[in-house]
């Protein structure tokens, strides 16, 4: 089933954030997501409408264990911390399917034991760890993401308390699939930062997506109605209030992303996916 995910900024604060989950729901055929900063479901009634309206999937995100150290990290608003913590228990308690999100950088790399001890104590089953993507305002900080030693290291770390706590905790750096593949000895397989499994159909994926998604399982549609590949990628390749979907998504721009033999350096000599 396809998903639609609400994203942002704050999807949630936008005017048209009802009826257009409303209208995912009325017609039917999509799986509704949100990814949220958690403010609004720290109020019951909130996240009680959106259940009812269809949505079920909500991801949260919450970058500390340390209340203080998420809310400098999110503005400096105090107690947005405790908002986020409350609508995940709040999403948790409705039964949505919950995630924990988390940015990790070189500000709150300490808090990663400490994160999924609180996603464990709140109920949660998933937690997404986010790579820091300088983009936007993020390019004024490019000194707080994690070198790559250090990044090895971190996918390391969370792949091992995966299988000790018994819990899905899974990345969006796309190398995490081969970290995966080599601590497991080949048992394991990620393909993208959705899922890491050892069935044979989600084996048979990795082969086609591996790595990063963009363009191969999700793109991004903009307020206004353009196309990109990923909301990290901001190229515009069509219009929805022009061209369908499905044009767009076969857009020879787009087939370049699932063309693994475009691919060159390091990743085009990978022989692991």
């Amino acid at each position: 089933m396809p998903a639609i995910a609400l994203s942002g900024g704050e999807p949630t604060v936008h005017r048209d954030f009802w009826p257009v989950l409303a209208e995912i729901g009325r017609r039917g055929g999509f799986y509704p997501a949100i990814a949220t900063n958690g403010t609004t479901f720290a109020n019951i009634e909130f996240a009680e409408r959106a259940k009812k309206l269809g949505l079920r999937y909500v991801e949260i995100s919450i970058d500390a264990a340390d209340p203080n150290v998420h809310d400098k990290f999110r503005g400096g608003v105090p107690g947005a911390w405790a908002k986020a913590v409350q609508g995940l228990r709040n999403a948790v308690k409705l039964g949505f399917s919950a995630a924990l999100a988390f940015t990790v950088t070189k500000y709150n790399i300490s808090e990663v034991d400490k994160i999924l001890d609180l996603a464990q104590e709140i109920g949660v089953k998933r937690v997404v760890f986010f790579n820091f993507v300088p983009v936007g305002r993020g390019r004024e900080n490019l000194e707080i993401d994690l070198p790559p030693e250090e990044r090895e290291e971190f996918l390391r770390h969370i792949y091992k308390e995966m299988k000790r706590r018994k819990m899905e905790i899974i990345s969006t750096a796309p190398q995490y699939g081969r970290v995966v593949n080599q601590l497991s000895n080949g048992e394991d397989v990620s393909p993208t930062h959705f899922v890491v499994a050892n069935d044979p159909i989600t084996r048979e994926l990795t082969e086609f997506i591996g790595g990063c998604g963009a363009g191969r399982v999700y793109a991004a549609i903009e307020p206004e109605g353009t196309v990109t590949p990923c909301v990290f990628l901001p190229y515009p390749v069509g219009n929805l209030r022009t061209k369908s979907f499905w044009d767009i998504w076969m857009d020879p721009f787009m087939e370049n992303f699932r063309d693994r033999d475009r691919l060159e350096g390091f990743c085009g000599k990978c022989h692991i996916s």
